[in-house]
């Protein structure tokens, strides 16, 4: 816990172009800020931020801020801030309330059960005429329900239909 979302953060820069020393690149899943592997799990009053440079012309842009994977885990005023793939809501079922998430390209995504409740969730622009979906769901067809917003608020300061709420994310995971 936090004493302020805004004050109080977790930051990392690594992306899943970055080459390890094994000579092996880190992929999007070993790109994250923070990763939670817990059941029964809280979060408060912080920020998780994946500090990778968007703007530099390299290969594998995915920087994952959050990798969540864990049954009822809470984040109640959590901002989760990068561009692509911030918030990878791998599994389990998890809870984000008072949220503020930050990105462009399926910056949302995984296959959780996640319900998300008066969220601010933002998409950046990237001055594309696609600039991007907010979510990526990679929910098993043995699953019944994925992602749910209640009263949540989109925004962008994109131009007008060039951000999409959702395209699935077809992985293995589907079989």
């Amino acid at each position: 816990m936090g004493e302020n979302a805004k004050t109080t953060i977790i930051t990392y820069d690594y992306y899943a172009g970055k080459q390890k020393d094994c000579g092996k690149l880190y992929g999007t899943s070993g790109s994250a800020s923070m990763y939670v592997f817990a059941d029964d799990f809280k979060a408060e009053n912080l920020t998780i931020e994946n500090s990778f440079d968007y703007a530099l012309d390299v290969n594998g842009k995915q920087a994952v801020a959050a990798y969540t994977s864990g049954r009822r885990m809470i984040f109640k005023h959590v901002r989760f801030l990068g561009h692509q793939d911030t918030l990878y809501a791998n599994s389990g079922t998890q809870y984000f309330y008072k949220c503020y998430m930050r990105g462009n390209v399926d910056f949302i995504f995984g296959a959780a059960q996640a319900v998300f409740e008066e969220c601010e969730i933002e998409s950046l622009d990237r001055g594309l005429e696609v600039n991007g979906y907010v979510t990526a769901a990679s929910t098993s067809r043995h699953q019944e329900y994925g992602y749910l917003f209640l009263r949540c608020k989109l925004t962008s300061n994109a131009q007008d239909h060039t951000v999409y709420l959702g395209r699935t994310w077809q992985s293995r995971r589907r079989s």
